[in-house]
């Protein structure tokens, strides 16, 4: 008789890691969700700000660009004053 109660001990201690690896799963199924839902969140407030800072992007393209051409622009103007001063 003792084998059949050390055998329903043994039994009762696994049903009782069991039940606490349940509670885990539970657990961790329930921050599982929570950090989905928290991801989902962060992609849409990225989404939402790549798309508020699409015009900046364009305007920075422009001001890169006007640049460049004024550049150009002053560099032209100073090699023709040079040529002209070295005529004279």
């Amino acid at each position: 008789m003792s084998s059949g109660n050390e055998n329903h001990k043994w039994f009762q201690k696994l049903d009782e890691r069991l039940d606490g690896i349940d509670k885990t799963l539970v657990k961790q199924e329930e921050n599982l969700k929570h950090h989905m839902y928290r991801t989902e969140l962060a992609e849409k407030r990225l989404e939402h700000i790549e798309t508020d800072m699409s015009p900046l992007k364009d305007h920075v393209k422009l001001i890169h660009s006007l640049g460049r051409f004024l550049g150009w622009l002053i560099g032209s103007g100073a090699i023709i004053a040079l040529l002209e001063y070295l005529k004279n």
